[in-house]
């Protein structure tokens, strides 16, 4: 499971990575808006195949992807704000409330 956690205070949850390419748009990857981690709060590092550019007319070209890398850093206090309810879980394609997620976070550790 990967938590994208957005700046504006809310996160969902997506099964891998495809479903994660299908909601993030690259340009906000590449700019920060998004946090990834796992269900352990280990930090996932977005890494882009090449970086976005800018055409001869003026036009921005990102890639059409991302990947993530698991990191060693960890972000518990992410994770407690589900549980605290401080963000709001939007809808995902299989989880689709803070029920939802905090029932699999807690199928997850076992």
């Amino acid at each position: 499971m990967i938590l994208i956690f957005e700046n504006d205070s809310t996160t969902r949850a997506v099964d891998d990575i495809s479903e994660a390419n299908r909601y993030c748009e690259v340009i906000d990857v590449e700019d920060g808006v998004y946090t990834f981690i796992d269900e352990r709060a280990a930090v996932l590092r977005p890494i882009l195949a090449s970086p976005t550019r800018r055409t001869m007319f003026g036009i921005l070209c990102s890639p059409d992807s991302f990947s993530l890398a698991a990191t060693d850093e960890h972000r518990p206090e992410l994770l407690r704000s589900i549980f605290d309810d401080t963000v709001s879980v939007e809808p995902g394609p299989r989880i689709h409330t803070r029920e939802d997620l905090i029932r699999e976070l807690d199928i997850c550790k076992r």
